[in-house]
């Protein structure tokens, strides 16, 4: 009932509404890992109405993620604090002010201190316990990049920029340990200037942006933001905890996540509930149980094709449909389909070079262990609901040497993986 009564619009009082004109003139707001949090203070010695219905007014009006009434009452300060978001515990900066509470909502009185000193110990709290709203993980295209060798001629370095349509690449060595060193960025900018001055055949070393500029994944996007103002880069590197490169995060990532926060997309819960509509209850699990193993080896699945763009057309009826969709790994394809085979049964189809791989379903080559942990939901009938064949593509990239020959493909991200697929026709 507490956390229902957070939600009802109680009346405010003359003395309330005093208080809280003033509680709104004072409000600080800060942006922590990418979230907006509030911290109002206000000395109302002797106030003795109730606070929470001022939060929560203050909470509706600005509807920021994290809020916090700082209140001094004369003989102690009463802090009040509410959170939108898993992100932010609030439970966890009351307690460590002495007070309690839970994720979502908390207080506590503090006696002889001063409101400043309890403004800045809960940004310091906040800042300690907030988790990013988004990361550069959620950003990043993972694998490893294309990379630049620093002896590398600029005409070389051009050509390869020029056959992966990027604008720039990271320069690495390698140390005596064989892990990656970041010696700085060489972009097609560089390039350019460099060629037109009839400078292609000196080394990238001489003309790169030198600097050992780099992300984590669990780096927040505020960082990121911060990093590329700093050093003028639009292309970072993200490392591991070794410093090995495992991705890189571009200026037009960036931009295009404040262009979809400013236009929220609310066809991913339809497309959702029209999957979940569209397929049986087996090939709709099949689906789910394929994230969870994917997720197992590090992996991200991502179905892609005809069936994903006449989903969105809403072109898909069960009664005509043979679920037949092609899943893009970022990773191995053929490791994955060899642990799904290995794991549920079935028979593995592999094509090295452009690495695919086909899991066949069929009778002759039953899934008997996959049958079985779907029989629950459609009982004897659950093989027979199973679709064929899955396709599973390793994300890839390509291109062509000349006219006529088969492409050359090299892993990539689900992001490269799309600039070679038809979006008029397919996809």
């Amino acid at each position: 009932m507490s956390e229902v009564n957070e939600f009802l619009h109680h009346p405010v009082n003359d003395e309330q509404r005093d208080l809280l004109e003033v509680l709104l003139d004072n409000c600080e707001t800060l942006e922590i890992e990418g979230h907006s949090v509030i911290i109002t203070m206000v000395q109302a010695t002797g106030f003795s109405d109730e606070l929470s219905t001022l939060a929560a007014r203050l909470r509706d009006f600005y509807e920021p993620d994290a809020l916090f009434l700082v209140v001094d009452l004369g003989d102690m300060i009463q802090v009040v604090a509410r959170s939108t978001t898993d992100s932010i515990d609030v439970g966890k900066v009351a307690e460590a002010l002495g007070g309690g509470g839970h994720s979502r909502a908390a207080a506590a009185h503090l006696r002889g201190a001063r409101l400043k000193t309890v403004r800045a110990q809960i940004e310091h709290l906040v800042r300690i316990h907030a988790r990013a709203a988004l990361t550069v993980a959620d950003l990043m295209s993972s694998g490893r990049p294309q990379m630049l060798d620093p002896d590398m001629t600029i005409i070389q370095a051009d050509e390869m920029m020029r056959r992966f349509g990027h604008e720039g690449f990271p320069v690495v060595t390698t140390d005596e340990e064989g892990s990656d060193r970041l010696l700085g960025v060489f972009t097609r900018r560089e390039a350019d200037r460099a060629i037109d001055h009839g400078l292609g055949d000196q080394a990238v070393r001489r003309y790169m942006r030198s600097g050992e500029v780099s992300v984590r994944p669990e780096d927040s996007i505020v960082t990121l933001r911060r990093r590329m103002i700093d050093s003028n880069w639009g292309q970072i590197p993200v490392v591991d905890d070794g410093g090995d490169i495992i991705g890189i995060v571009t200026r037009t990532d960036l931009i295009k996540l404040w262009d979809e926060a400013s236009r929220p997309d609310r066809r991913a819960g339809e497309l959702g509930q029209r999957l979940r509509q569209t397929l049986n209850p087996v090939q709709h699990h099949l689906l789910e149980l394929i994230g969870v193993e994917v997720e197992q080896m590090d992996y991200d699945a991502y179905v892609v094709g005809g069936f994903v763009r006449d989903l969105m057309l809403d072109v898909v009826s069960r009664r005509a449909l043979t679920l037949d969709v092609d899943i893009v790994i970022e990773g191995d394809a053929i490791a994955f389909a060899r642990h799904m085979q290995r794991k549920f049964g079935g028979r593995v189809v592999e094509h090295k070079r452009f690495g695919t791989a086909k899991w066949l379903l069929t009778s002759d080559d039953a899934p008997v262990k996959l049958a079985a942990l779907l029989a629950d939901l459609n009982g004897a009938g659950a093989l027979k609901d199973l679709p064929p064949h899955l396709d599973f593509d390793t994300a890839r990239t390509e291109f062509y040497t000349e006219p006529t020959v088969l492409p050359t493909v090299q892993q990539s991200s689900i992001k490269l993986d799309l600039h070679r697929r038809d979006f008029t026709i397919n996809t």
